[in-house]
């Protein structure tokens, strides 16, 4: 039955977020600072422990300079702590992605030997095989930098820092970690700056485990002489399903740019919605469609001719449809993982000669319009 593009708003409300982002933090809400507001919801709880340098417990500091707004700090001793759940440990046949912002001033930990300022900043996972650490380690063995390392061996590792210099200058930086599954590979940029590639390795196993405790704050592995507590801020931490590369809009400082879908690309660079129809109607026909969010929803629409329509209400008021009037909502579809989806359809004789366009409703972005062949 066709559908008058007045009733199309209704359908076209994004949702809050997408299904492939697994955490999603601010630490924005005043009564509930450790909030994640990823569709799994982990249970945040702020612990304190008395490796070398006893805590207070995570604070919410709202004066921290952080680009996004309020921050977390944390004191050396203290950490956000919780339960994995599944989708924690990442796929390589999905492959993930790790964002966040993260400000130190450096602490003088010279009583504490060999490892005297090291310091991590996220863990997860506590196994001796999967498990998964951003290390912030300024004066430990011959590189100076941000490590990224799993296996609980240290035996995979991808170095954001080397000729870059500690991270310990009381400046916010970017960190930006990428797994497809076969590579993993680290990025990091000061506020405004340009993205740098600084370092990758091969890995191809799980990486992450469920029901382990994970952290924020700490190390996964307890115990150990190195596994002492961030000292400083961190902010807007996101781990996504799919690996994205750092493209988040080049003319515009990243902590400017809107991400809706919480996949790491800008919302202001995100690419168009590709659309392909090939073969004949009605006999049969291919479809591709490409770029949809992960596991996201997209809606198909269809109309006699191309055009121009202005959504009104809704979640993606003000978007533009390149269709003309009349136009019809013909179904809505989950994307696959990848957000590729290839498909041989066989369409009747009202789909014949008629044009088609693709929204996808986390991020409203939209295809061109194409004529069925």
């Amino acid at each position: 039955m066709r559908q008058p593009l007045v009733l199309l708003p209704l359908l076209f409300a994004p949702s809050i977020a997408s299904a492939g982002v697994l955490l999603s933090m601010d630490f924005e809400d005043p009564a509930d600072p450790w909030r994640d507001d990823s569709p799994i919801g982990h249970l945040m709880a702020s612990e304190t422990f008395n490796e070398e340098w006893p805590g207070a417990g995570v604070v919410q500091d709202l004066s921290s300079g952080s680009p996004e707004g309020a921050a977390a700090w944390f004191d050396g001793g203290s950490n956000l702590a919780f339960v994995a759940s599944p989708p924690m440990a990442w796929d390589p046949a999905i492959g993930v992605t790790v964002r966040f912002l993260f400000r130190s001033p450096g602490v003088n930990r010279t009583s504490y030997g060999h490892y005297a300022p090291r310091m991590h900043a996220l863990g997860f996972g506590a196994g001796t095989g999967q498990n998964w650490d951003v290390d912030l380690d300024d004066a430990d063995g011959t590189v100076t930098g941000l490590w990224t390392y799993w296996t609980g061996e240290g035996d995979n590792a991808t170095v954001l820092g080397d000729s870059l210099g500690a991270f310990t200058n009381d400046a916010w930086y970017e960190y930006y970690w990428t797994w497809d599954g076969a590579t993993a590979r680290g990025y990091i940029r000061e506020a405004g700056g340009n993205w740098i590639d600084v370092g990758s390795s091969a890995w191809s196993a799980p990486i992450g485990e469920a029901g382990s405790i994970n952290h924020i704050g700490r190390a996964s592995v307890f115990g150990e002489a190195f596994a002492f507590g961030f000292v400083g801020w961190i902010d807007g931490l996101r781990v996504v399903e799919g690996a994205f590369a750092p493209d988040l809009c080049p003319a515009t400082p990243a902590f400017d740019t809107a991400d809706f879908d919480g996949d790491g690309i800008g919302d202001a660079c995100e690419p168009e919605i590709f659309l392909d129809i090939g073969g004949s109607c009605p006999a049969g026909n291919t479809v591709q469609i490409a770029h949809l969010t992960p596991r996201g929803t997209f809606a198909v629409v269809r109309s006699a001719s191309p055009g121009a329509l202005t959504i009104p209400t809704g979640g993606c008021a003000g978007y533009a449809l390149p269709l003309n009037m009349p136009a019809t909502l013909v179904t809505t579809v989950t994307a696959p993982p990848s957000g590729v989806l290839n498909l041989a359809p066989v369409l009747g004789g009202a789909w014949c000669g008629r044009y088609v366009s693709v929204v996808d409703l986390a991020t409203c972005r939209v295809s061109p319009a194409v004529q069925i062949p």
